[in-house]
């Protein structure tokens, strides 16, 4: 009997571990750009302006005379998740940007991801010359809160953290390494619309500058069907345990 529940608890933890990272290149949760041959099957590009978007063990993002952006096509962030990746920025013009953000993506690969109809993410903009947690809709109104005071430096890689706290808000993170950088942000409601999709894509965006991004991670709570099977198990492995026990007393 022992064995068996063994095999049933191997067997449920490695569901719960494929429902949090099935989705194609997100091994253990992350998308570290192996290689150099972009996954078509996780990730749509956009881009503009002369834009290229290339890989070779990481995401580079060369969009100086324009918008390009690379966002998942599966891959979800759903309310309790969080996602970070890891940016550097290589150059940026006078009125650059480099940003993460989760997005509805309404406009698909037609459309670069900042003229979506819901958007937040993390943003560093050179001309505000801060890195600002952005709320976004596409059709103006966007408000932009400061994280961290001054420049992302040139060369230098900071790690971009959002987390999708309820439909109705969202918290923001940035650090040099294991720094945090500025303080934590939340921001509830999330203005200048209500709310957002339980669930949104992940966006990789550079404007007017050039770009790296790597390591993006994800970390999900399991399914609700997921969760319960694990607590029925944890419940049979403790009665059998006092079974058991019961057992040896008598």
């Amino acid at each position: 009997m022992r064995s068996s529940l063994v095999g049933i608890a191997a067997a449920l933890m490695g569901c719960a571990s494929w429902t949090a990272v099935s989705s194609a290149a997100f091994i253990s949760g992350i998308e570290s750009f192996p290689g150099t041959v972009k996954d078509a099957a996780t990730w749509e590009e956009f881009t503009s302006g002369g834009g290229v978007i290339a890989q070779n063990n990481s995401l580079n993002i060369a969009s100086t005379g324009g918008n390009s952006d690379y966002t998942t096509i599966t891959q979800l962030i759903n309310v309790g998740d969080f996602v970070r990746a890891d940016v550097t920025v290589n150059s940026v013009g006078d009125f650059g940007s480099a940003a993460l953000y989760l997005t509805n993506d309404s406009g698909g690969t037609g459309a670069r991801t900042a003229d979506d109809s819901r958007l937040v993410g993390i943003r560093y903009g050179n001309s505000a010359d801060a890195i600002q947690a952005a709320v976004q809709r596409g059709a103006g109104g966007d408000t932009y809160t400061n994280i961290v005071n001054g420049d992302h430096p040139v060369g230098t890689t900071y790690t971009y953290e959002i987390t999708l706290d309820s439909t109705t808000s969202a918290t923001f993170k940035v650090f040099d390494g294991v720094t945090q950088l500025g303080s934590t942000l939340t921001l509830s409601p999330l203005s200048p619309f209500g709310d957002l999709p339980g669930s949104m894509f992940i966006s990789l965006v550079a404007g007017g500058s050039d770009v790296t991004f790597d390591n993006v991670m994800i970390n999900q709570v399991p399914e609700p069907g997921t969760a319960g099977m694990l607590l029925m198990l944890a419940a049979g492995l403790i009665i059998q345990r006092r079974r058991n026990g019961a057992a040896v007393l008598a």
